[in-house]
């Protein structure tokens, strides 16, 4: 269905817009803590992990929230081509899917983050 994947494809620019932005706000962070190269892999990996929880949060919430109170709502120009019954149901899902997917992501930058971490910090010079 041409209709749903018009919708799946918004969604997923939506989610990966937010995403883009935080990962841009990761990297100002790195860079900043870029002396301490342990702590800039520790601080990333945290920051990942919160916003896998974040996402996953969203996720878990996509089905509870209207729809028309998403991004995706504003990008598909506040329509649809669903029976109202039906997007009310398929929306939030295709949502949760992406929210999920997302979050997942997330999970596995931020355990590439922990194992830099750990990688630096055994690797590194003792004091």
């Amino acid at each position: 269905m041409r209709r749903i994947e018009r919708i799946r494809d918004h969604a997923i620019v939506s989610v990966g817009r937010a995403c883009l932005f935080t990962a841009l706000g990761m990297s100002v962070m790195i860079f900043g803590l870029i002396s301490w190269p342990v702590l800039a892999m520790k601080a990333a990996a945290v920051a990942s992990a919160l916003a896998m929880a974040v996402l996953a949060y969203k996720g878990m919430e996509a089905r509870r929230r209207s729809y028309r109170k998403s991004e995706t709502w504003l990008l598909l120009g506040k329509r649809h081509d669903l029976p109202e019954p039906m997007a009310e149901r398929v929306i939030p899902d295709i949502l949760q899917e992406i929210f999920w997917r997302y979050a997942r992501y997330a999970a596995g930058i931020s355990v590439f983050f922990w194992g830099m971490a750990f990688c630096l910090w055994a690797l590194g010079p003792r004091a």
